[in-house]
């Protein structure tokens, strides 16, 4: 009896597997060639994606350069002030030291690593009041000027450089140089043939007259001049003679035509306004 079951139980289950294959068909065999295309399809499809995944990461670390780039951009960016001909600018520092930036120059500094370095680079005239502090440098193309705290007054035009101390002390070093000069209240110093002179006394009042639009000279190129009172009026300064001539006087940044005349008469020139063009002649051409 039970070999009969056993039987019985065996036709069922293959009763059952035909009624369920019954659905499905074997596909018919396919040659090496189609079978070869179809994998090479596949392995360039799996290919393809892998590229997709790398173009993606690709992607994402160029965007990631970028924005690091960015910030690096930012922190290390300086903050620049310039100002126009005719034109002087107040500027407060980080931790409170002011700059008066007189006209025609350029200050640039960073903001964000101040802390660390309080430096200034400068492309023409400024004024400074110095919080006592860290190290405080004043970089030029000419020299620096470095002090803790003081109030000093800064040129650096082309190849002219000078600098005179208000008050404190001041040390001051031409570019590529390793000798200094120190300089205290109310001593100055200047470049000449690529050395620095001695310090000697110098008028504080002129100095400080300066930030309020009142320049002197003491035996100064007329060419020297002549470009103070354009850089101070914003205007072009036409003259033919010499301008190696000497001038010792003053102007005033108030009036042009003024302004002139503390200069023209003393050196015997004449002078012409159109516009924004003086013309000068000495005054034996013009009586001609």
């Amino acid at each position: 009896m039970k070999e009969l079951k056993k039987e019985d139980n065996h036709k069922e289950l293959e009763k059952k597997i035909l009624e369920h294959s019954a659905n499905y068909s074997v596909p018919a065999k396919k040659s090496k060639e189609a079978i070869w295309a179809e994998l090479s399809k596949k392995i360039e499809n799996k290919e393809a994606g892998r590229k997709n995944s790398m173009s993606f990461l690709f992607k994402v670390a160029a965007v990631a350069v970028i924005l690091i780039s960015g910030s690096l951009y930012f922190w290390f960016q300086d903050t620049k002030v310039e100002t126009n001909f005719a034109q002087i600018k107040e500027i407060t520092l980080p931790g409170g030291s002011h700059v008066l930036l007189q006209a025609g120059s350029e200050i640039s500094f960073n903001e964000r690593t101040w802390s660390k370095k309080r430096m200034v680079h400068l492309n023409g005239e400024a004024y400074f009041s110095v919080k006592k502090g860290s190290k405080f440098q004043v970089i030029s193309k000419n020299g620096k000027v470095q002090v803790l705290g003081t109030k000093f007054n800064v040129i650096s035009r082309n190849e002219h450089f000078e600098v005179a101390c208000v008050t404190g002390k001041v040390s001051v070093q031409l570019e590529n140089k390793e000798t200094k000069e120190i300089l205290t209240k109310g001593l100055y110093t200047k470049k000449v043939n690529n050395t620095l002179l001695k310090p000697v006394p110098v008028d504080i009042k002129l100095i400080t007259e300066r930030q309020k639009g009142k320049f002197a000279f003491n035996k100064a190129n007329l060419s020297d001049v002549f470009a103070e009172i354009e850089r101070q009026f914003d205007v072009k300064i036409e003259y033919s003679g010499k301008r190696d001539r000497l001038f010792t006087g003053y102007f005033s940044n108030k009036d042009l035509d003024k302004a002139l005349q503390m200069v023209c008469i003393p050196m015997e020139l004449d002078y012409q306004i159109k516009n924004k063009l003086v013309i000068l002649n000495d005054l034996a051409e013009s009586t001609n």
